[in-house]
């Protein structure tokens, strides 16, 4: 892996290191424009994981300090890329999506093949990970999209509001690098309070970099994307939820982190369960749903950071502590779902903690483990009753994913 001195050796692109960097958009938006065909699926996936890779090999953008971030960026289109192979692999796009607008019989939904009309449909398909729109949005994705239609707000000031808050994102990530530049940074796991301390800082400012990173990345292309009417501003919802609803493990996947994985892993680990005849809404279903979504995540997130990995880490430090916090929030949140299913069955007023600590303690676990996307579960809103019975909400069923 490429060095990250301060002088590296000088570098010229050539034609070749830039191809990935083209083909690929090109690539996912002929896999849905073309007519289906036997073995489309498995064709264009093959192709565009080729081209993928290719990003990972090309030499461009270098891996040095003045574009480490913009490699970084590049190889993290995975995000797009891994919703694209799950519905090209597992479904046929033209039976099983269609914009909500869209009306009439279900052949009628989508525009004949080789047209500006399905080359419109096409793309709208593959930039649109969450699926903000479509008939297999997310619940509250479509809900945020609809409130935002209702409200009304015109092309001007949707702009506006893009563009303040891309603003206020750009300063927040500049102020949070310049603060975390002179933060002390451990050289290794001591267990002591400085040490922990300070291991806690460098967490915070990692999170709250990528937090205003992703922030400032999606709040300039709205603008850049409603400015010239390519997009209605209510397809723009917000990227990320509610600091409120971070008190579960589960709520930091489910609500607050951005979904943009959520749609393709539950596809994914849906045909696993089916395959193996688990039962739906058990707690072995939902650890596979769980188990699928962290590890897609963990090895994309290998990946990515492979491609930026400074001569200093070695591969198999990156995999192992890569794997291991990964890994680790199936075992939390199914922990979590486990005692709250047992306190939804069997709980009584007398057993149950204090709301207002087990909130608060809800907020530590589930701040522990900010990153990625997963199934979620929820924290009951109502005491239990004092006898065994049958919750009116289970934990692991499909809608809480």
């Amino acid at each position: 892996m490429t060095s990250l001195e301060l002088d590296p050796p000088p570098y010229e692109a050539r034609f070749q290191d830039y191809l990935p960097h083209i083909t690929l958009p090109f690539l996912a938006i002929l896999s849905f424009t073309c007519p289906p065909f036997a073995g489309r699926g498995i064709l264009f996936a093959t192709l565009i994981a080729i081209n993928y890779f290719a990003f990972y090999f090309s030499p461009w953008p270098p891996n040095v300090y003045e574009t480490r971030n913009m490699r970084y960026g590049m190889t993290s289109v995975w995000l797009f890329v891994l919703p694209i192979f799950e519905r090209l692999l597992l479904h046929v796009p033209e039976r099983d999506f269609w914009q909500l607008e869209d009306a009439g019989p279900i052949e009628n939904r989508h525009p004949p093949p080789w047209t500006w009309q399905k080359v419109h449909w096409a793309i709208s398909l593959a930039a649109t990970p969450r699926g903000v729109g479509w008939n297999f949005g997310g619940r509250r994705v479509n809900a945020a999209r609809l409130a935002l239609k209702e409200a009304g707000k015109g092309r001007a000031a949707s702009v506006r509001d893009s563009l303040i808050q891309t603003i206020i994102a750009y300063l927040a990530l500049d102020a949070t690098i310049i603060l975390a530049k002179s933060a002390p940074i451990p050289a290794g796991w001591r267990f002591n309070l400085p040490t922990i301390a300070d291991i806690v800082v460098a967490e915070l400012y990692m999170f709250a970099a990528v937090y205003f990173a992703m922030g400032l990345q999606y709040s300039f292309v709205a603008t850049v994307a409603v400015g010239f009417g390519l997009s209605p501003p209510e397809n723009w919802v917000p990227v990320f939820g509610s600091f409120s609803d971070c008190y579960t493990i589960s709520n930091v996947w489910g609500k607050f982190w951005h979904t943009y994985i959520r749609q393709p892993v539950l596809g994914i680990s849906h045909t696993i369960t089916e395959t193996f005849r688990i039962p739906p809404r058990s707690i072995i279903a939902y650890l596979v749903h769980l188990t699928t979504a962290f590890t897609i995540s963990a090895f994309f997130h290998i990946i990515s950071l492979d491609s930026i990995r400074s001569d200093k880490v070695s591969l198999q430090e990156l995999t192992r502590d890569m794997l291991i916090f990964f890994m680790a929030q199936p075992i939390g949140t199914l922990a979590e779902a486990l005692v709250i299913d047992y306190y939804r069955r069997c709980g009584s007023d007398e057993g149950m903690p204090d709301a207002g600590r087990g909130v608060i303690f809800g907020y530590y676990a589930g701040l522990a483990s900010p990153d990625g996307g997963s199934p979620k579960a929820t924290l009951p809103s109502e005491r239990g009753t004092g006898q065994c019975q049958s919750p009116s909400g289970d934990p692991y069923s499909e809608e809480r994913l």
